[in-house]
């Protein structure tokens, strides 16, 4: 669902924040309440009306890449591969948002490039992956009709809506030129949720899709499971250039997947949410969904090439909700799951 637009006048806000440790002598799991980290820097930027911030990223020399949604139509631009509000008003006169993408130096203080990205209606940013070299890729929902396309990516990305939603990719130039960018997802609604980028430079995407007939390429699970909507991922070449698979991922109720990771060996991980008792499942930690349980969170592990499960569990099953907001590997090479549990 696209995000409201009736909050007014909210500023972005941004804070650095210094290496946290413990203090000498702690525990790991000893409650602290006295070590705040350290800011480092803080600053609010925006325009008349309203922003947020919904993903960071860093490029190698520590620049600071901030993806957002505004509703500012005098939100500060620099150096802009889409110097205007592409948003119009609607019949209460209000317009939607655009999506933001915004780099800062490292101390956060000086802004390199910040620019629009979005066409009359309303775009939905979800996600940001930013590569050593500064190349920016950004993703999320748009209904717009009008979203700005390239013609420099693959074939598989669209330069014409075909849904109610469709998913947005875009990738920026180290210094803000937009490289390529369209639309992504099939005759309903889709939304990209999640991002991540492979060793070889390749990005992995997912997210959720309610078209049966969503793009697919070389995929393990080639057709839609059969519920209100489906998990998917998907991996691209690095410069968007091509697709390399796509696959839908779910059973026979709602699935979605709002978490991606791909590990040192190219392996790819992707977490979500399910509510389908026939969630492909493989070697899994936990086999089903509880009883009680309206949705469970999911983890699944997908050979590099995404020709294959490696593996696929459920994760708790509240009577609420849950989803896997976040993934992580750890130094001991653990796969870490950051879960959202949903309250009614």
């Amino acid at each position: 669902m696209l995000r409201p637009t009736a909050l007014r006048a909210a500023l972005a806000v941004l804070a650095l924040l210094a290496p946290f440790s413990l203090p000498a002598g702690a525990a790991p799991d000893q409650q602290v309440v006295d070590a705040a980290p350290e800011t480092l820097a803080s600053l609010t930027f925006g325009g008349s009306r309203s922003e947020s911030i919904v993903d960071l990223g860093l490029d190698a020399a520590g620049n600071l890449y901030v993806l957002g949604w505004t509703t500012s139509p005098d939100f500060p631009v620099l150096n802009a591969a889409q110097p205007s509000f592409g948003s119009k008003p609607t019949e209460g006169g209000l317009a939607p948002g655009d999506a933001f993408v915004t780099s800062l130096t490292p101390d956060g203080r000086t802004m390199r490039y910040s620019t629009f990205i979005g066409g009359s209606g309303n775009e939905d940013p979800a996600a940001i992956a930013v590569t050593p070299a500064g190349v920016v890729y950004v993703a999320g929902t748009t209904d717009s009709p009008d979203f700005p396309v390239t013609t420099a990516g693959g074939s598989f990305l669209g330069t014409a809506p075909r849904g109610e939603t469709d998913g947005f990719l875009a990738a920026l130039g180290p210094n803000g030129a937009l490289l390529a960018s369209g639309y992504f997802g099939g005759a309903k609604s889709d939304n990209i949720r999640a991002l991540a980028l492979a060793p070889d430079g390749g990005l992995v995407m997912a997210g959720e899709t309610h078209s049966l007939d969503f793009p697919v390429l070389r995929a393990f699970q080639p057709t839609h499971g059969g519920g209100g909507a489906d998990a998917f991922v998907a991996m691209a070449d690095a410069g968007l250039r091509g697709l390399r698979f796509s696959s839908f991922l779910g059973g026979d109720d709602r699935d979605g997947a709002s978490a991606a990771l791909v590990g040192p060996d190219g392996a790819i991980y992707v977490g979500g949410g399910t509510g389908s008792r026939n969630f492909p499942v493989q070697d899994a930690f936990q086999p089903g969904l509880p009883e009680r349980a309206r949705m469970a969170s999911f983890v699944a592990g997908l050979q590099a090439d995404g020709s294959a499960l490696r593996f696929g569990t459920y994760l708790g099953g509240a009577p609420t909700a849950e989803s896997v907001n976040d993934l992580s590997i750890d130094t001991g090479g653990d796969l870490l799951a950051a879960i959202r549990v949903y309250q009614t």
